[in-house]
């Protein structure tokens, strides 16, 4: 699984805010501290602005999955992440560039052996296009590796950014014949 958008991402999932049962477990963003919710008692959660019903996904093994990204400033995003083991969660793994906020360390949550909450957590990630790799094994044994990246900037987005130099460097150029 790659993941490489700007836009907010959910894999697998069915985003829905109308037909939630129950009242969604809201989780403010950013996420400062990791949160452990109970899918099997409320399956409805809403990250920001974002509400996600996961009833049709308890059954899955695994879940992983980044549903928001928000640029930091340019080139640095934090990137929210769940993750859930259906049978249990045995062990979570990740390897992470460092935050380059030296207020956040990106790190991975403390959890209990055997959970089969969904931890939520963020990152802090330097970089276009930069990687980060989480795996997830079960008390069975299965493991789950999920690969996610930062958004790389669209091509039109490059042209236009490429243009706006290419015009200032005109603007730059012509000002200094005219002072020659």
């Amino acid at each position: 699984m790659r993941i490489g958008t700007a836009a907010p991402v959910v894999l697998g999932l069915l985003v829905t805010a109308h037909t939630a049962l129950a009242d969604p477990i809201v989780i403010p963003l950013p996420v400062e501290s990791p949160v452990s919710v109970d899918l099997t008692a409320t399956p409805v959660v809403t990250f920001g602005p974002r509400t996600i019903d996961f009833t049709p996904n308890l059954s899955q093994e695994f879940i992983s999955f980044l549903p928001f990204v928000t640029a930091v400033r340019p080139g640095t995003f934090r990137s929210t992440i769940g993750v859930r083991a259906r049978d249990g969660l045995l062990e979570l793994t990740g390897v992470f560039p460092p935050s380059p906020d030296p207020g956040f360390v990106n790190q991975l949550p403390l959890f209990n052996v055997g959970t089969m909450n969904l931890l939520v957590f963020d990152l802090i990630v330097p970089g276009w296009g930069t990687d980060y790799p989480i795996t997830v094994v079960d008390r069975n044994g299965d493991r789950r590796l999920a690969q996610f990246e930062t958004p790389v900037p669209e091509p039109t987005s490059l042209l236009l950014v490429g243009s706006g130099v290419m015009l200032l460097a005109g603007v730059g150029h012509r000002a200094r014949r005219r002072r020659s």
